[in-house]
């Protein structure tokens, strides 16, 4: 090959090189188009599919906000898909777990060692997403609390002693004012670790073969029923739990403020200085995340201080303008919104009304959610027995009342009233 021929073989790869290069950027540019309209659609597909998860478990009618406790954001890394573990429902999931368990491969899979008596089937994550945020959007506590996620049945999270701060901060530590090169007085925060273990609820219902077999959606409603339940009991133990193989509830923790009722107050009753004395004892940075938890016991005795009319009794009855509003849902005390649970006890006893910042209160929470629904357990009486487990953890972030420098006033995320 002569010098020219050279030359112009090396220009016209050159052009051939430049020419692939331009197209390898042109195509570099459109992927990374291509990879931002995935991931839109990936993050519309995974609103989408909480949607079908919610719609899986509740009526078309029903409406459940996002929240950010929900299950997929504790549990599914960013871009992680749900399983629906081949069901197109929990219709056809409970249909499969009752007729099919043995055949039915995906059934299978389900089950921690293959049979019913273990414990049930877990629940394939894109159905369980439906079953837990719809407790979450039930409970009082759950959707209110700070909630991690246990991959294992224990998990340590970072605690600090609350401490007295007439003396010291946080346990240990102390601020000096020092001149320059002079040696520091050595302080230390005490720091704890608390210990979040799962503790298994089991919600048990029972129904009809018939209502199973007949209802348009009778396994899903069974299901919500099942839910309904998983949110009551779980806010029951979260607000009165003992600790032991169970949640430690609030108004069993070491952290629980007692306000003391007022002078010749009479009995059962709730007058405005309590409710104030109770607002005066929540630390600053909980005011707006508090709310106010009451027993319905007490809705009666309430109206008359929000009416204002003179007709309770005992001392400090008059109650300015605007502490109680009942023409807004909820009704608020001092601006701070007001629900009611059966899980207070009745007017008159210590915990009969709350004043709390559940942002001050760990939840443990397990991914896995097993169902079990069984033909053969009642088979006498043709009925079919279901059951649902959850397991969960719970206890106050705070380990004791505060204790303000002043070395008196004392604070709490959780204020309830004494016996009166």
């Amino acid at each position: 090959m002569d010098e020219n021929k050279f030359v112009e073989a090396l220009e016209e790869s050159t052009a051939v090189m430049k020419k692939l290069d331009a197209r390898g950027k042109l195509l570099e540019a459109r992927c990374n188009d291509l990879e931002g309209k995935i991931d839109d659609r990936e993050e519309k597909l995974a609103r989408l599919e909480a949607e079908a998860n919610r719609k899986a478990i509740f009526p078309t009618g029903d409406r459940r906000p996002e929240n950010p406790r929900g299950y997929k954001a504790l549990f599914c890394r960013k871009g992680e898909r749900l399983d629906n573990g081949g069901f197109k429902s929990f219709d056809e999931f409970d249909s499969a777990l009752r007729f099919h368990t043995d055949s039915d491969g995906r059934i299978q899979k389900l089950f921690s060692t293959g049979t019913v008596s273990d414990g049930g089937a877990l629940i394939p994550t894109e159905l369980a997403a439906g079953v837990y945020d719809a407790a979450l959007q039930e409970s009082l506590v759950l959707k209110r609390a700070r909630v991690y996620p246990m991959m294992s049945p224990k998990k340590t999270i970072a605690g600090r002693v609350v401490g007295n701060h007439s003396q010291n901060l946080y346990g240990g530590v102390i601020g000096y004012w020092t001149a320059e090169g002079a040696t520091i007085t050595e302080s230390e925060a005490q720091y704890r670790s608390i210990e979040l273990e799962a503790e298994k609820l089991a919600c048990y219902g029972v129904a009809s073969s018939e209502w199973m077999d007949d209802a348009p959606d009778g396994p899903s409603d069974a299901m919500r029923n099942m839910t309904d339940g998983v949110a009551w009991f779980s806010d029951r133990a979260y607000l009165r739990g003992t600790g032991s193989g169970q949640p430690l509830g609030v108004l069993n923790s070491p952290c629980l403020k007692v306000v003391p009722k007022v002078a010749d107050q009479v009995n059962d009753t709730i007058v405005a200085k309590n409710l104030m004395a109770m607002f005066g004892c929540l630390p600053g940075s909980s005011v707006a995340m508090a709310c106010w938890v009451i027993s319905p016991s007490t809705v009666e005795s309430l109206l008359y201080l929000a009416a204002d009319s003179g007709i309770v009794e005992g001392t400090a009855t008059r109650l300015q303008t605007g502490v109680i509003n009942i023409s807004s849902q909820p009704w608020t005390i001092l601006g701070l919104p007001v629900f009611q649970s059966e899980h207070l006890n009745v007017l008159g006893d210590q915990g009969d009304i709350l004043l709390a910042d559940f942002s001050a209160y760990a939840i443990g929470m397990r991914q896995d959610i097993r169902y079990e629904s069984s033909r053969d357990f009642l088979f006498n009486s043709d009925k079919i027995a279901m059951r649902a487990i959850l397991r969960s953890d719970g206890q106050p972030l705070w380990n004791e009342v505060m204790t303000l420098a002043d070395g008196v006033t004392t604070k709490s995320p959780f204020i309830t009233l004494a016996v009166r």
